[in-house]
């Protein structure tokens, strides 16, 4: 039986799957993420992070904070020397980044918005578990980053 000229009942059938599958997986994490918060996992996280890239990032002009989430990264190292740019897909949790010199983009890091070789260091923070296509980021990544840019994942 078909619903429609191109929809039959099992591709709705597994188009229902692939959603439900989809939701149970993002309030899991979600959960997930809640409790490492009032654990206070993620603060030690990142205060490992930034002592980690900081030497790194200190000469550089221009950084881009992919998959910035809340921007955590952005704003810590945003110091008026230079400039970050925080860029997440989501567009509510840019809302809430304020900071001196921060700008912020809502974007795809498959599709990274940047002119060739214009970006000194950019930051990818636990970002590639949730990416669809990781290698296809990474290739983004090296061709926005200038020759002797720095890419931090």
């Amino acid at each position: 039986m078909k619903l429609s000229n191109e929809l039959s009942i099992s591709t709705l059938i597994e188009i229902t799957r692939k959603v439900l599958h989809f939701n149970i997986f993002k309030a899991f994490y979600l959960r997930t993420v809640s409790l490492m918060n009032r654990l206070g996992a993620y603060g030690k996280r990142t205060n490992k992070y930034i002592d980690c890239f900081r030497p790194y990032v200190n000469n550089a002009k221009v950084i881009v904070d992919i998959g910035c989430g809340a921007g955590t990264f952005s704003k810590v190292i945003a110091d008026g020397k230079r400039l970050i740019i925080a860029l997440d897909i989501q567009i509510k949790l840019l809302r809430g980044i304020e900071g001196q010199n921060i700008e912020k983009i809502c974007a795809d890091a498959h599709h990274l918005p940047f002119r060739e070789k214009s970006i000194d260091c950019a930051l990818s923070t636990s970002l590639m578990e949730h990416l669809e296509d990781p290698e296809r980021h990474v290739k983004e990544l090296f061709t926005v980053l200038k020759p002797n840019g720095l890419f931090k994942n």
